[in-house]
């Protein structure tokens, strides 16, 4: 039998949650999605990195993912740092 991809795991996980927690995971994707898109086509705002922390602070989104995500949308480099920081400061 095959293992299952990261995408597939990811869909079965979503097929299981509540509407409510889906529309809520939906809406972190796309500020996100908004915040880094924004940084990348202007200079670096400390509101959208601050935004972008908190987003990724208190989300349940799957930061891998995400990262996969930042790649194709050209904001991985952002991302990156964004990360490093939340990660610096759990530890």
């Amino acid at each position: 039998m095959k293992p299952k991809t990261a995408q597939e795991i990811q869909h079965e996980i979503f097929k299981k949650m509540s509407t409510e927690k889906k529309i809520k995971l939906t809406s972190d994707f796309f500020l996100l999605g908004k915040k880094l898109e924004k940084l990348r086509k202007q200079s670096e705002s400390t509101r959208q990195l601050e935004d972008i922390e908190s987003v990724l602070k208190i989300s349940e989104v799957d930061l891998e993912y995400i990262r996969k995500w930042t790649e194709r949308q050209s904001t991985k480099e952002i991302f990156d740092k964004i990360y490093q920081k939340i990660k610096s400061k759990k530890v």
